[in-house]
């Protein structure tokens, strides 16, 4: 990549001038290595990846693809091996001793410029091993750290019939880095041209693409949140985030705030692929190094991908069959998600585009594509159909994951869902029209069926507003379902048992079960259930209407896709407790938490031991205790206070750096899973710890208070040293405090030595 550096002249005619120069030390060493990046994990990939595809483009295979390995627990390593020219030692040598050396720099067609990439193997691990082949010539190299200071060192070199090119090989000095390296792989390589070739230890893994839902001139949608970015800058193969903030000045400018918003919308899961070179990059690759020049440029792109996507979308429009085809595909580049489906968990397209003006100019063979003719807005007669929508699993606030059950909706608010899979039936059965398509429905995964109770002239005439193409089929036609009719009873050697698929509690209790299963009870198969009365959930004569049980259990089972939980009468679950593989969910719940803390290893237990002492964060003597035994000056301060005969404070803060300690300690690897668990179970165990005197106590185990409460240290502290009450903001560790400390000593010794 070409760096655009302007020389500035300031005088020619200056005496007795020094030019600046830098020490090559430690400390320049380590942050120009380590210290630039915030993400360690992604720089080696970002970096070495790209110095990759720049060997192949120099040797003019950057079609190919270049290897990555990431380490596993049998092969700890991280490697990225090229097939470009290669290297000799002397370009080895130079490469990796050399900072801010790069042969790459003359042209735009190279991703790197700095010649800071290459050492980025060092955020991760004290040495690491290059091996390069060029002209039939294998040297390998070893890049080691010695008290900070990176080493070069030559390891061999030999003749090879191997194929030129150059391999960078390190082990992670954590191997908690694993999973991060994987995940951050993924992200960074479904960005390359050329996907790499990839494998986690020995296996083979494919690289996750982001899918293009909409593509232009230099620019696509993907189907996935971007997550760190609004949109993303693709230059060289490396994304960078980009964010309307970046360029919104230029936009208000331009146009005001109101045609602003306008674009703002549009910078959402959006990929720019912009030309090396015609934006600056910090020096750490990370962002954008944002110029007004950079700014001007993408505020023009941006103005130039609103303006395209119109005649993309209508070319598109237009090349459908029928008009119903035409309605299908724009909801699809919509994304009309929320409007058009309400609670369905519909996969359909990035939701920014809908928000633009000209959508409503969009149009098929001259007829208005996006008038929503699915809206009772827009369409009086809509609300006067009587119709039912069904569709399989749950609407988002009641679905849990693999859920079976087919849903239903009288009540739709007037709206329609345009969508491939959806399907119109007329009802011409006096009675079983709803069953048939239930069974219709389960039996064909991702149906929508609309079904009119009536058909008339009505119906007919909104069919042909909105373009349906097919005719519309009869319940008659469908399958009648076989059901068995023996409820009353088991069989011998078996329980009934009702699926939970469900967590309607208060209108619908009967609509969480599914139909009755025969359940062995003598078997090696786990059963999880929970007792129920009248649909309802029990325990200990209490009912249960808290959160989903499915995904609690599954959590605490360790099964990611959640466990399967039957509900058993009442009166049935009294002889389950001869037959071991029958579980109750609140037996597991309460076992789980009193061997939890027990042990005292979970993550619920570090959680829990958090929480007791996170409120002690607010508290004045909290802040002004952290600041001390997080500065050198701590010893030094409590032997003062020793000295002026004040133990008692001494003690006090040695009590507080403890909790301190056990709470960063307790707090330094859980995570909002973590906490949301012990929400959870905190719910769970107030819930059972109420009821019948036999009750378990568990809600002892979530007590959040301690025994002691914290003093005003501060005040005891200037009762001796009266001058401490002004120190401020320093105490607090809110300020550059490092020379506060040191003054906070010298005052103490004086203020020590006068009492003498």
């Amino acid at each position: 990549m070409q760096v655009s550096t302007a020389p500035n002249v300031v005088s020619n005619t200056l005496t007795n001038t020094t030019q600046y120069s830098i020490k090559a030390s430690a400390k320049a060493f380590k942050i120009l290595s380590d210290g630039l990046y915030s993400d360690k994990v992604k720089a080696p990939i970002r970096e070495l990846s790209t110095n990759a595809y720049d060997a192949h483009v120099a040797k003019g295979n950057a079609d190919s693809p270049f290897d990555v390995h990431l380490p596993s627990v049998a092969e700890p390593w991280f490697a990225i091996r090229d097939y470009g020219i290669g290297m000799s030692k002397h370009e080895l040598e130079t490469t990796y001793t050399t900072y801010f050396d790069s042969n790459k720099t003359h042209s735009n067609d190279f991703v790197g410029c700095m010649g800071l990439g290459s050492k980025t193997p060092f955020t991760l691990s004290d040495a690491f091993t290059v091996t390069s082949v060029k002209n039939g010539l294998k040297t390998t190299v070893i890049n080691y750290l010695d008290e900070d200071v990176p080493n070069f060192s030559i390891i061999s070199e030999e003749a090879t019939d191997e194929a030129s090119g150059t391999e960078v090989k390190f082990t992670p000095t954590e191997a908690d880095s694993y999973r991060k390296l994987q995940e951050s792989a993924q992200e960074i390589l479904g960005y390359f041209d050329v996907t790499p070739n990839l494998t986690i230890g020995a296996t083979k893994e494919d690289v996750k693409v982001p899918t293009k839902v909409l593509e232009g001139t230099g620019w696509y949608y993907v189907d996935k949140q971007l997550g760190y970015s609004d949109s993303i800058i693709l230059m060289g193969n490396v994304a960078y985030p980009f964010n309307f903030s970046d360029v919104d000045g230029g936009f208000e400018k331009k146009y005001g705030w109101n045609e602003t918003y306008e674009y703002r919308r549009l910078v959402n899961n959006i990929v720019f692929r912009v030309p090396i070179g015609n934006l600056d990059v910090t020096a750490s690759r990370e962002e954008i190094g944002w110029t007004t020049e950079g700014r001007e440029y993408m505020v023009n792109f941006v103005e130039r991908v609103y303006n395209e996507i119109k005649d993309i979308m209508n070319d598109q429009l237009n090349e459908c069959e029928n008009f119903w085809d035409a309605r299908l595909l724009l909801n699809s580049m919509l994304g009309y998600a929320e409007e058009y489906y309400g609670d369905f968990d519909r996969e359909v397209g990035n939701g920014s585009i809908g928000h633009f003006k000209w959508t409503e100019q969009l149009t098929w063979n001259g007829m208005t594509v996006s008038e929503r003719f699915g809206d009772a807005d827009k369409n009086p007669n809509l609300e006067k159909m009587d119709y039912r929508l069904f569709w399989l699993g749950y609407a988002k606030r009641n679905r849990y994951r693999g859920a079976d059950k087919v849903n239903r909706r009288s009540d739709v608010h007037g709206i329609i869902p345009f969508d491939t899979e959806l399907e119109f039936f007329q009802n011409d059965l006096p009675t079983g029209s709803v069953s048939r398509i239930n069974h219709y429905v389960r039996e064909n995964h991702g149906k929508v069926v609309l079904m009119f109770d009536k058909f008339t002239n009505k119906e007919r005439k909104y069919l042909k507003l909105i373009g349906y193409p097919t005719e519309v089929r009869k319940t008659s036609e469908l399958e009648k379902p076989t059901r068995s009719y023996n409820h009353s009873s088991a069989t011998k050697g078996t329980t009934l048992g009702y699926e939970l698929t469900g967590d309607s509690w208060w209108y619908n209790p009967r609509g969480n079960w599914d139909e009755d299963e025969e359940l062995t009870l003598d078997s090696k198969k786990v059963v999880y259930y929970v007792p129920i009365k009248n649909w309802k959930i029990v325990q200990n004569d209490n009912e249960y209407t808290g959160r989903s049980l499915h995904g609690l259990l599954g959590n605490i089972l360790n099964k990611e896709d959640g466990v399967k939980i039957y509900g058993i009468k009442v009166g049935s679950t009294k002889r389950l407790h001869k037959y071991p593989n029958f579980k109750n969910v609140f037996d597991v719940f309460s076992d789980f938490i009193v061997e939890t803390f027990k042990n005292k290893t979970n993550k619920v237990y570090q959680s829990v031991v958090a929480k007791k002492f996170y409120h002690f964060k607010t508290h004045s003597s909290y802040k002004m205790v952290f600041t001390l035994i997080n500065n050198r000056v701590f010893k030094k301060v409590c032997i003062l206070l020793k000295d002026s005969g004040n133990d008692e404070l001494v003690k006090e803060l040695f009590k507080i750096r403890r909790i301190i300690g056990i709470n960063n300690t307790a707090s330094s690897e859980i995570t909002d899973e973590d906490n949301s668990l012990v929400d959870d179970l905190r719910t769970i165990a107030q819930w059972l710890s109420r009821g019948r005197m036999d009750s378990p106590n568990l809600i002892k185990y979530f007590n959040s208070k301690v025994s002691y409460d914290l003093k005003n240290t501060r005040k005891m502290l200037s009762e001796d040293y009266p001058m401490v009450r002004f120190m401020g903001s320093a105490m607090e560790g809110s300020d550059n405090y490092t020379d506060s400390m040191k003054n906070l000593v010298e005052y103490m010794e004086l203020v020590n030595s006068s009492n003498k």
